[in-house]
């Protein structure tokens, strides 16, 4: 067996048990590791990857013009050699960001807009080359990505968080039961000239539309982590008052701000400033990953964030997303359109948010509470739900639960035993009543 092709054995069976951001694309055969004088691993004495190191399914040489132009993109925003018309761009290391910059580098060279479910659809060179030819991309429901559309149950449909991308539903997918179908719902605004919607409603009766295409009869299953939990329920109850049953909500630790909290948001800019957004995020990372920021490199965004436009203080912030990307892969990638849209996502979310009311549905609705978030988001949930609201506690606190093997492994556990416990409970138009309440999001 060559290697290229023990490479992507490797690759499918690694894919089988662990979450899309901790699956190689490489894999290289070593005697021994090299180490330090001090017996640590000396990473500088690894080799650089072979070309058959990659995950790939044996090489074939790209066919036409198409082909061969679409290699020559994956090929630089992938950092690898030679691509085949087989190979898969999620095998050989792509991700959500670097489809936003494929989108870019596919309008350059093609003139052709497409989506990250088209890559999902196709993920092969020789199938997304076909795709481009046929002219067949531009379709509707470009918000609904087949994160593992197979299986033989009831579709499960996560909505995206603030940040608006389904990165988190395919690393949390392989931890739930293998038999529910999964998609992910993914926010408007990443393709080039595309606008974020404003609005909950807007967002909930588009989704709502995208997955009757899927499904067309209930009962759903609905949920989202953080944003995508007061979504996913707005979503619930956009399918009630069509008549629609609905069998699941999930919030994952989604947080619901009662009216006094809102008025100390009502402060916040509702225009959209990427300088400010940028700043937001990059506080937000910092709390997350103490070790990966330092006070001065924040001091000197915010610093540069008064004085230059935005593309400026991308420009001279290089060091930092330099650091942001031994974190979070090919942030370093990004050009500064990709970033602005990325950031207007997150704002338009935020905004939306903010002006949402949220109406109590007397229906089961399952909280799954990060244990280390602080507040906790269930309190407030109980007030406006009652007994209608079950909570079960998670590892991790509201940025982490949906990160690293053991808070994913819990969070999928939980998600499989609430569906088996929930999947005879129905609700229908009843469950509508006249409880409304403000509800946000961190």
């Amino acid at each position: 067996m060559e290697a290229g092709e023990l490479s992507a054995m490797l690759h499918t069976y690694l894919a089988g048990q662990l979450p899309e951001y901790m699956v190689p694309a490489t894999y290289v055969r070593l005697e021994r590791m090299p180490l330090t004088p001090n017996g640590k691993l000396d990473r500088r004495a690894l080799p650089e990857p072979e070309r058959d190191a990659y995950a790939r399914r044996g090489y074939e040489e790209p066919q036409g013009e198409t082909e061969s132009k679409l290699a020559k993109i994956w090929e630089n925003l992938l950092g690898i050699p030679q691509v085949g018309r087989h190979d898969n761009f999620f095998e050989l290391g792509g991700h959500s960001l670097l489809v936003m910059q494929l989108m870019v580098e596919v309008q350059r060279s093609f003139g052709i807009n497409i989506s990250l479910r088209d890559v999902f659809i196709s993920p092969t060179l020789a199938e997304l080359a076909a795709a481009l030819k046929r002219g067949d991309l531009a379709i509707r429901h470009q918000n609904l990505i087949p994160i593992r559309p197979a299986g033989t149950e009831t579709p499960l449909f996560i909505v995206h968080a603030l940040g608006g991308g389904v990165d988190y539903v395919a690393d949390l997918a392989p931890f739930i039961d293998v038999n529910i179908p999964i998609y992910g719902l993914q926010a408007t605004g990443f393709a080039p000239g595309e606008e974020p919607l404003k609005t909950i409603e807007e967002m909930a009766e588009l989704y709502v539309d995208g997955i009757r295409q899927v499904q067309p009869h209930g009962p759903y299953r609905v949920a989202g982590w953080s944003a995508g939990g007061t979504i996913a329920y707005a979503m619930a109850r956009r399918l009630i008052e069509m008549g629609g049953k609905v069998g699941f909500v999930g919030l994952l630790d989604t947080v619901c701000y009662e009216r006094t909290t809102m008025d100390a948001e009502s402060g916040r800019t509702k225009d959209f400033d990427a300088n400010f957004e940028l700043i937001e995020v990059l506080l937000i990372v910092d709390l997350d990953k103490k070790d990966l920021l330092d006070k001065k490199d924040l001091d000197d965004v915010i610093q540069m964030a008064k004085i230059y436009d935005f593309e400026t203080l991308i420009e001279r912030s290089g060091h930092i997303v330099d650091k942001l990307a031994k974190e979070y892969p090919s942030v370093d990638i990004l050009d500064v359109s990709a970033w602005r849209r990325i950031l207007k996502i997150r704002h338009a979310t935020r905004n939306a948010l903010l002006n949402y009311s949220l109406v109590g549905l007397s229906m089961p609705v399952w909280l799954f509470e990060a244990k280390e978030s602080v507040p906790p988001s269930g309190p407030a949930w109980r007030r406006l739900l009652g007994d209608d609201i079950q909570v079960v506690p998670v590892q991790g606190t509201h940025h982490t639960l949906t990160a690293g093997l053991e808070n994913l492994r819990c969070l999928g556990a939980a998600i499989t035993g609430a569906l088996a416990k929930n999947s005879v409970q129905i609700v229908s138009s009843a469950a509508l009543d006249s409880l409304t309440t403000s509800v946000a999001e961190v």
